[in-house]
């Protein structure tokens, strides 16, 4: 069913391209560029024998940070997040929207080492290895990923993040909420502001959902009734 599903995206790709093709003042991209993303689906589907979690299914990430358990032991998988702790250039806890998972580097592998050395917190990295079972008594109870840990493959850093941020993301010491507010792309990667963010998003869907579906209502945006924000550039 899933692989149907591909295909029919792949169709639709198709006739996207064919019309982006008659227009002269767009740059002809590779195909496959525009199906990567429904094809990656597929093809990581096949690749850890198992069904793909939804939020992972156009990524290129295999798992979140907060979902890998001793079922996952033996698998190789490949993660994203920031980096939330380092711990002599060999423990490292990686953080994403989802929760965090310790990673490991081996002892032979001083390449790894010495790219460890120069990371700061909060710098966002992509992240492939294997599961492993944590040794007996290291098992972390307050971690949903206490039982297991990654053995780092590969690190590659996407943006290394400044080493002296205004503050790290702590739930134990947090940020003045002034500093929070000025600093705001920092302050949403606290967790706890996350879900209350994806907690409102689920409250005004089901709101909409009911009115729309129960009330019969129509969702319409009338900004001629209201006047431009600071952001406008451009006033009519």
């Amino acid at each position: 069913m899933f692989h149907n599903y591909i295909k029919s995206l792949y169709k639709t790709s198709l006739l996207f391209i064919d019309n982006l093709n008659n227009q002269k003042f767009i740059t002809k991209y590779p195909l496959t560029i525009i199906i990567y993303t429904h094809d990656l689906a597929y093809k990581k589907q096949k690749l850890i024998k198992k069904d793909v979690q939804p939020v992972n299914k156009f990524v290129s990430r295999t798992h979140t940070c907060g979902e890998l358990t001793i079922q996952n032991i033996g698998e190789n998988v490949h993660l994203y997040g920031w980096l939330e702790f380092s711990r002599i250039n060999k423990f490292l806890i990686l953080r994403d929207s989802y929760g965090s998972t310790q990673l490991i580097i081996p002892e032979h592998k001083k390449d790894l080492q010495e790219i460890a050395k120069k990371l700061t917190f909060e710098s966002v990295l992509s992240i492939e290895g294997k599961v492993l079972k944590r040794p007996k008594g290291q098992e972390n109870k307050f971690m949903k990923t206490g039982d297991i840990e990654v053995e780092i493959k590969s690190i590659k850093v996407l943006n290394m993040a400044n080493s002296n941020l205004p503050f790290i993301i702590r739930d134990y010491n947090k940020a003045k909420e002034s500093t929070q507010m000025k600093y705001r792309y920092i302050s949403l990667r606290y967790p706890q502001l996350q879900k209350n963010l994806r907690l409102r998003s689920k409250v005004v869907m089901k709101m909409r959902e009911y009115l729309v579906k129960q009330c019969n209502f129509v969702d319409i945006e009338t900004p001629t009734l209201f006047k431009n924000t600071p952001e406008v550039c451009i006033s009519k």
